[in-house]
């Protein structure tokens, strides 16, 4: 007889929705029904769970650890929220990861002995303290050899969405092409959900998803970023509930969807396009086809990643460079392709994307993110590559068998890809005021001191309740003072390396830093649990 100690999260059982009760059930009639490898070969879902056999302890999290799951081996336990424990040190190399990517690598935590679960594993421990060892059931492994027909793509992502269709159901609509295509199924299936933006009331994404839900009569929310929203809802209180919702010990919180989180209906749900645009595709490049090192690899994987707070110094980029090399070097590749994407898929899309979800599920609301469903991945993992490069498949599918029947109009509308991003709508929009602050800086420092990220965020400098030209000229020790008080703090603790970069970036200017990157300034207090 097993023993299901625990679960959380749901399952998707023969394309239907089963809440965490009904999981659990049906997951323990499997286990005690079938041999773990039957059990393992189709789970779909998200959830972590742990059961005891025969004296071993079994823990694993899903495909894609929508609901991450943790480890401590001295003094063994399995640990839901790293950042609500007590007792934690700060490791001073995981911490410096977090800051330059807004995610520590591969199963690291910012704390020392506290591992996270990797995605697809299931994992045991015996009781006399001696025995860890993994049993991969899932494997993100880019093999490029399948060619699939748009008719089923188009019906594995219809499978994909559907069970997450109810009447409370809230969509985010932007320019791309994700959202899009979750609005076209539901429209598709005769459900109208109500839609929401965020941005500026004149941001070319808002004005975009203004147009369509107006086309299709759909009720319409603008979250808007100004100086009203940065009092209401970024205050320390809100820091601090993002931080212990999601943050995990190991990712930055997805902060900007923080507005939404706090001004839609108490039982709404709300399901995301993370990650449709980077699994069909979007990743690839001519670049990274062309890289023949795994050297080459590494520098590429630091380079693309968002870096948030730059590389400060040689030694910096050394011990990232080494993080790197390390988790590589762990992992079964068929191809550096495929060493690329696997990093990818298991730090950047699924850490920071997953908490989209959380940080709504945090503050009481459903979030799901169904472009995770396990079929959808499995398929584009084996595409082709021919296929893949630019998107061309998922693209074809969607113009083919998506946006068809009650959703054909949206094939007709302008997305991200069009020319309307280089369209300023609107004098005042501060995206576009941020054209007119690149032009008063010198020509030789001007791609030195305004980074690219900044240009296309610098609307939600509003949030900072500041002047966008006075902010962008100071410094980041002006304008977060307590940037001190951390460095402070990690010397105290001999987080030399931390420290020193923190040390570096301060004297930097607000420019050169992304928003995100801003963000985590505003939240290092609460991550360090100094505030």
């Amino acid at each position: 007889m097993i023993n299901l100690i625990f679960f959380e999260g749901y399952l998707i059982v023969k394309d239907v929705f089963l809440d965490e009760n009904k999981s659990r059930r049906h997951l323990s009639s499997l286990l005690n029904s079938q041999n773990l490898e039957t059990v393992f070969q189709h789970l779909n879902g998200s959830f972590r769970f742990s059961f005891e056999k025969d004296e071993i302890v079994y823990f694993t999290s899903d495909h894609f650890s929508g609901y991450p799951l943790f480890y401590q081996l001295d003094d063994f336990k399995i640990i839901k929220n790293p950042y609500l424990e007590k007792n934690k040190r700060i490791s001073d190399v995981n911490l410096l990861e977090f800051l330059t990517f807004g995610y520590t690598i591969g199963e690291k935590t910012i704390y020392e002995n506290i591992y996270e679960c990797d995605p697809g594993v299931l994992y045991s421990y015996s009781k006399d303290g001696n025995l860890l060892k993994k049993y991969v059931w899932f494997e993100y492994s880019y093999e490029s050899k399948k060619k699939y027909k748009e008719k089923y793509l188009a019906e594995i992502l219809t499978k994909s969405v559907k069970p997450f269709i109810s009447e409370n159901l809230f969509l985010p609509l932007t320019a791309g092409l994700d959202t899009r295509t979750l609005l076209a199924i539901n429209l598709n299936l005769n459900h109208f959900p109500e839609v929401f933006s965020n941005g500026k009331h004149n941001n070319p994404d808002v004005e975009i998803a203004k147009e369509i839900t107006e086309h299709f009569g759909l009720k319409f929310h603008l979250n808007e970023y100004d100086e009203n929203s940065s009092k209401l809802y970024f205050q320390d209180s809100d820091f601090k509930k993002m931080v212990e919702n999601a943050f995990w010990g190991r990712s930055l919180p997805h902060d900007l969807e923080w507005i939404s989180v706090k001004k839609l209906p108490q039982n709404s749900c709300v399901i995301s396009g993370h990650s449709g645009d980077w699994i069909s595709g979007s990743y690839l490049s001519k670049e990274l086809l062309n890289l023949k090192s795994t050297e080459k690899v590494i520098s590429y994987i630091i380079n693309r990643n968002p870096s948030l707070t730059g590389i400060s110094s040689k030694k910096h980029k050394n011990i990232i460079f080494n993080s790197v090399k390390k988790y590589i070097s762990k992992k079964t590749q068929s191809s550096l392709l495929s060493t690329s994407e696997i990093f990818e898929f298991e730090n950047h899309q699924r850490k920071y994307n997953i908490n989209s979800a959380w940080i709504y599920r945090g503050e009481g609301k459903e979030s799901y993110l169904p472009f995770f469903d396990r079929r959808l991945i499995s398929l584009f993992k084996d595409l082709r590559i021919s296929d893949k490069i630019n998107e061309k498949f998922y693209i074809e599918t969607l113009k083919a068998e998506i946006f068809v029947n009650n959703a054909k109009d949206l094939s007709q509308i302008k997305t991200s890809r069009s020319e309307f991003y280089s369209q300023p709508k609107s004098e005042s929009s501060i995206k576009f005021k941020l054209v007119d602050l690149i032009n008063t800086f010198d020509w030789k420092r001007k791609r030195k001191i305004f980074s690219k990220p900044n240009q296309r965020w610098g609307e939600v400098i509003s949030l900072f309740d500041e002047n966008p030209r006075e902010f962008y000229s100071k410094k980041i020790k002006d304008a977060f003072p307590e940037i001190s008080k951390s460095i402070k703090y990690l010397e105290k603790i001999n987080a030399t390396e931390s420290a020193s970069h923190l040390k570096i970036i301060s004297n930097y200017r607000i420019s050169q830093i992304q928003i995100n990157g801003l963000f985590v300034l505003k939240m290092l207090p609460y991550i360090l649990e100094i505030r």
